[in-house]
């Protein structure tokens, strides 16, 4: 299983807001693209990002807030969760491995990002699904 393949987006855009302009509207999706490109390296910053689109870093957040109902860096952190959610299920990394996948340094900062997103473990979390699996 690639990553990429799982980080292809499935979802439809979002809708652009009213009071949001198309080209603002634009320029935050190619934003988006930019961070959901690869989910295991560090997301660049919001100057950086900010940079890119033309935009100043406040007028950044907050239409990438408006348009995806996160903050950037909260949105992040959740796309590299589903991902470990994904990678978890397909049984061909441990959870170690999973954590760097995703772009956590340490195995117990992923560990304590998880149960806070999931409210289980990893473990129990794979234990789980698989039981609902199995079970039905």
């Amino acid at each position: 299983m690639k990553i990429s393949a799982i980080t292809e987006p499935v979802t439809p855009l979002p809708v652009c807001p009213p009071n949001v302009l198309k080209g603002d509207y634009a320029k935050i999706i190619e934003a988006h693209q930019a961070i959901m490109a690869n989910l295991s390296m560090p997301m660049p910053t919001i100057a950086e990002l900010a940079r890119t689109s033309n935009m100043s870093p406040s007028k950044f957040r907050k239409l990438f807030l408006q348009i995806y109902g996160n903050s950037v860096y909260q949105y992040h952190l959740n796309a590299r969760l589903e991902l470990a959610k994904e990678l978890l299920l397909s049984n061909q990394y441990s959870i170690v491995q999973i954590a760097y996948k995703v772009g956590f340094s340490r195995s117990q900062s992923f560990a304590k990002a998880f149960l806070a997103h999931t409210g289980q473990t990893a473990t129990d979390y794979k234990k789980d699904i698989l039981y609902k699996t199995l079970n039905q």
